[in-house]
C-alpha cells in the first residue's frame, strides 16, 4: 500500500508505517464466473484474504494508524460488529496504539 503514499491523504513525513502491511494481495482468475457472467477476455478476482486479518479492511486501517500518528493519537476507535473491529484490533496493537470498538449492546 505504501508504493502510493505520495496519493494517500497523510502527511509525507510520517516516517514509521504499520508493520501489518497490507496490501499486494493476489488476483485470482475466475474461468467459471467468467463463463457464468458472459465474460470474455479474463476476469480476475482480488483475493484480500492474504491481508493481515484476512479482509480488505485492513488497507483503510493502515491509512488510519498513519494518520492517527500524524495528529499524535494514542487510540483508534470504531463501531463494528466485523471485520473493521479486528483491523482496528490488529493494527492498533502492532502500531503500540490503544483500541477501543464499539458493539451493539445487544449482539
Amino acid at each position: 500500500i505504501w508504493r502510493y503514499a505520495p496519493l494517500l491523504p497523510v502527511p509525507a513525513d510520517v516516517a514509521e508505517k504499520p508493520n501489518l502491511n497490507p496490501g499486494f494481495t493476489k488476483l485470482v482468475k475466475a474461468d467459471n464466473l467468467a463463463r457464468e457472467l458472459g465474460v470474455t477476455g479474463g476476469l480476475y478476482v482480488k483475493d484480500d484474504s492474504g491481508n493481515p486479518t484476512h479482509s480488505f479492511k485492513d488497507r483503510v486501517v493502515a491509512i488510519a494508524v498513519e494518520a492517527a500518528r500524524a495528529f499524535g493519537f494514542t487510540t483508534l476507535s470504531c463501531s463494528s460488529t466485523g471485520n473493521l473491529a479486528g483491523a482496528v484490533g490488529a493494527a492498533a496493537a502492532r502500531a503500540g496504539l490503544r483500541s477501543c470498538v464499539f458493539i451493539p449492546h445487544d449482539l
